[in-house]
């Protein structure tokens, strides 16, 4: 757990609220907040994903296992798991992973790997049944929640963003 206070946080918040319109789309994919709003978690440059207690902004958890810029975090609908997307690719990585972490305990669940190159857009179906990624491979692949497996995969021109809540 944290120790410091609440004021990065704020200031992460605060900051991105004044930023242009275009770039405060770039920031939703690096924030999101739990359906019953207790906790927020953010994608990092640090190539950390952080858990937030919304009410006082104190850190919980810093994830750590991507190797490159997090680019894209989202909470399942139930709050109970949070998937991640990076621009993990490097010279010696062949396939590229979508992380999966238990939202309570800030452990990682599942690793599915897939992609050829960054990803930069992850989120939940509306039941969280299934993990949608896009990547910069310019494919979507939708996962299995329960299963960490790929189900399908869509060829597409170009991955842009995330989700939206």
């Amino acid at each position: 757990a944290g120790t410091s206070s609440g004021g990065d946080l704020r200031r992460l918040i605060s900051s991105a609220q004044s930023l242009p319109a275009d770039d405060q789309l770039i920031m939703q994919r690096y924030l999101d907040v739990s359906r019953c709003g207790s906790r927020i978690v953010s994608g990092s440059w640090d190539k950390t994903v952080r858990i937030w207690e919304a009410k006082t902004g104190v850190p919980l958890f810093t994830l750590e296992g991507h190797s490159d810029n997090v680019r894209s975090v989202c909470f399942s609908p139930n709050g109970a798991h949070i998937v991640s997307g990076a621009y993990d690719k490097t010279a010696l990585m062949t396939k590229l992973a979508v992380r999966v972490w238990d939202a309570k305990t800030g452990k990682l669940v599942s690793t599915m790997e897939g992609h050829s190159d960054n990803v930069p857009a992850v989120c939940f179906s509306p039941n969280g049944l299934l993990i949608l990624s896009g990547s910069s491979d310019k494919t979507i692949r939708v996962w299995d929640h329960a299963k960490h497996l790929n189900r399908q995969e869509v060829k597409t021109r170009a991955v842009y963003s995330s989700h939206n809540n």
